[in-house]
């Protein structure tokens, strides 16, 4: 993969700020698998590993993020990074509109040489 990592770092905080962005009633609204998916690779790729305690069982919102964060194990930050970028480029499709698929086309032009991030 041909990409330095502070390109990496760029998408990612742009991938960040659009799914951030994305308004709570807008035509474009997640599943909880891909929230999930967000979720655990965002906490992966800026803290590492999930080392924290985990949460009561009757917690049971909290419990499934942290579950969902602590399957990758040891995964790096810079691999955590690339799958949320790969994530978003999806989504992107989904969304919709003139930013994200701007976004998307320029994430899948990057990542066209490699068969997986």
């Amino acid at each position: 993969f041909c990409l330095r990592m502070s390109q990496v770092e760029v998408l990612f905080r742009r991938a960040v700020k659009q799914i951030q962005e994305l308004p709570a009633e807008g035509p474009y609204q997640p599943s909880v698998e891909e929230r999930l998916n967000f979720y655990s690779l965002f906490k992966q790729a800026t803290e590492g590993p999930n080392k924290t305690k985990k949460p009561a069982f009757y917690d049971v919102v909290a419990k499934t993020k942290w579950d969902a964060w602590k399957k990758l194990g040891g995964m790096t930050k810079e691999q955590a990074m690339r799958k949320y970028i790969e994530l978003y480029a999806k989504a992107a499709r989904k969304i919709n509109n003139e930013q994200s698929l701007k976004e998307a086309k320029e994430i899948e032009a990057l990542l066209k040489p490699t068969a997986r991030l």
